[in-house]
């Protein structure tokens, strides 16, 4: 087996919302879970008035949401439909205004995310801010 550390990347670009990141069930990844693709360049921190270098920074490219996990890789998307359910309180305050609204108070949809900026020559055959390239590197953001 190999010894060296995984680099979480980008696998796979299936279409300009839609990647595939070698993480997985057996990293702890679930669909509660978003990543960040990091750029490769650093913002350099200076300090204004020293011009002390603080640091650096890495800048991301796009956040990607986990909607499919496997063993060893998951399907992510950065845009994608949420579907918001009215708990039964208000759906009981709304009740009267059914007639008004056509019943359609139950559930709102909100779209999160953007479509990326990809290189289309780099779109796999699976399916026909800056640019998202296969092996670009990915981060967990939230647990």
């Amino acid at each position: 087996m190999d010894e060296r550390k995984k680099l979480p990347q980008i696998l796979k670009i299936l279409d300009d919302t839609t990647v595939v990141v070698n993480l997985g069930m057996r990293d702890g990844i679930t669909t509660k879970d978003s990543l960040n693709i990091l750029d490769k360049h650093r913002i350099t921190l200076t300090d204004p008035y020293t011009n002390e270098i603080l640091g650096n920074i890495r800048q991301m490219k796009e956040k990607i949401f986990v909607t499919e996990v496997h063993e060893k890789f998951c399907i992510c998307v950065s845009k994608y439909t949420k579907i918001k359910n009215h708990n039964p309180a208000m759906e009981a305050l709304m009740k009267p205004f059914e007639p008004l609204t056509g019943g359609k108070n139950k559930q709102t949809k909100q779209i999160i995310g953007n479509s990326m900026n990809i290189n289309e020559d780099e779109i796999s055959d699976l399916y026909t801010h800056n640019t998202v390239h296969i092996g670009d590197e990915v981060c967990i953001v939230e647990k």
